[in-house]
């Protein structure tokens, strides 16, 4: 692989790692306490100057010394992307869950129709997959030929993490609904209480005129 194309995989991989970041941050999702996919990126930042220099010929080193370099330039970023793919992925679905425990299963029904026929089972798979995507990543040996491999999963996963995004943010727009079902359950289940209350009252009343007549009779 020449460098251009070693380039062109780096440039792709840093605009879907910083998306990813940016999308945490929109989020709300600590990703700044997140430290791994940023030490990636700083390594193989040192690379590409390591690189450079050599070609600048500030280093004074070989050719397979500056495509060593970016060859382990695009390792790390490789890494730095599959971090921040692992770790927004992961809270995504914390989040989905987080919301939609706080709601009946009737409630999501009425208020998200397709999300038990349609998109629970999507989450189900997509979760699969990302299991399946890192099991299958392996980048002990960075050389150029063992990364190739990757850039097909790389792509699958970014197309997964923007469907979960597509969910949470379909779900998000969905809680004012789904609150305004809330409240309605609650009032529907008082009305249904309200004669068995009653009920109740007027059974206690009429057994405490019942014991209060027996003691009187005797």
């Amino acid at each position: 692989m020449d460098q251009n194309e070693i380039w062109k995989k780096i440039c792709d991989l840093y605009a879907k790692t910083k998306r990813l970041t940016i999308q945490a941050e929109e989020l709300s999702l600590d990703f700044k306490a997140f430290l791994q996919p940023l030490k990636e990126l700083r390594d193989a930042y040192d690379h590409i100057i390591r690189a450079k220099s050599a070609e600048l010929d500030i280093l004074k080193k070989d050719e397979k010394y500056i495509i060593t370099n970016y060859d382990k330039a695009l390792g790390h970023q490789y890494r730095a992307f599959f971090d921040s793919a692992d770790y927004i992925s992961i809270r995504i679905r914390e989040k989905i869950q987080a919301i939609l425990e706080k709601y009946s299963s009737a409630n999501i029904q009425a208020v998200i129709p397709t999300y038990y026929p349609t998109i629970r089972p999507e989450l189900e798979k997509i979760k699969l997959r990302i299991a399946q995507y890192r099991i299958d990543k392996d980048i002990e040996d960075e050389s150029t030929q063992d990364l190739n491999g990757l850039l097909q999963i790389s792509e699958q996963y970014d197309k997964d993490v923007l469907e979960l995004l597509n969910f949470l943010k379909d779900i998000q727009l969905r809680i004012p609904a789904l609150e305004e079902f809330k409240i309605k359950e609650k009032k529907h289940f008082r009305l249904k209480m309200v004669p068995w209350d009653l009920f109740k009252i007027a059974l206690g009343g009429a057994i405490a005129l019942l014991i209060t007549w027996l003691f009187k009779s005797r």
